[in-house]
């Protein structure tokens, strides 16, 4: 799905993936946890802070999606069972938004059928860890997917960029092919009068013509190569 991303980006996305700022640092991230019970946030979010980490804490799931709608998270560490709306739901109302469907969701759960551990791979999930959890087995993951978050984001942005300077490339030589017919013309006259030795005001004339043609060239070149400036 990933490689699919990278080679499909249109050019209306392309804009916003080179707006969007990197994840220069995988231990600057901005964690989400969701959990509802107080004692799993606390242990989570003093361990994940002590890594540096910037950590929020939710205790349901509809508190979860209204967070990532003011700042999206570079990861998600997501409970299962929870009242009202379990994470399944909550992955998978992650996952069909354009807005959050990139962010990497780790599953927290006691439940340790392979079932269940299925099923949030399906919805989603890129990790499943089992309730009791151990720190480091939790830090160590973390710290991975947010390690394949910051190439993945590299990568993306490296083909958009080779894919903005190939259309510049080709936008030139576009430009060229346009300028290369008035040059010929122009060579060609010359050519001409200097063996004639004469000089015919109708030549003249067509060599002007394609000198104003090719000046004229130039100076779109000019324009579109240059960035748009706005007065606030």
């Amino acid at each position: 799905m990933f490689w699919a991303y990278v080679m499909m980006v249109n050019p209306v996305n392309r804009e916003k993936e080179l707006s969007e700022p990197l994840l220069s640092n995988p231990s600057d991230a901005l964690i989400l946890v969701v959990d509802d019970s107080p004692d799993n946030l606390r242990v989570l979010s003093t361990a994940l802070i002590q890594q540096d980490y910037e950590v929020r804490c939710v205790k349901s799931g509809s508190m979860a999606l209204r967070s990532v709608q003011v700042t999206l998270p570079d990861l998600i560490l997501l409970d299962i069972k929870m009242p009202e709306m379990d994470g399944y739901e909550v992955c998978q109302r992650l996952k069909s938004s354009p807005q959050t469907v990139d962010i990497p969701v780790i599953f927290l759960s006691a439940l340790d059928e392979a079932w269940d551990k299925v099923r949030a791979f399906n919805v989603g999930g890129l990790d499943y860890i089992t309730k009791p959890f151990q720190l480091e087995e939790v830090l160590v993951r973390v710290k991975n997917q947010l390690t394949i978050r910051q190439l993945q984001q590299q990568l993306i942005r490296q083909n958009l960029e080779l894919e903005v300077a190939r259309e510049a490339t080709n936008r030139i030589k576009g430009e060229l092919l346009a300028i290369e017919a008035p040059l010929d013309t122009i060579l060609n006259l010359s050519d001409r009068m200097i063996q004639e030795g004469i000089f015919h005001r109708e030549h003249l004339e067509i060599i002007h013509r394609n000198a104003q043609n090719i000046l004229a060239a130039i100076d779109i070149s000019l324009t579109s190569s240059t960035p748009e400036t706005s007065l606030d």
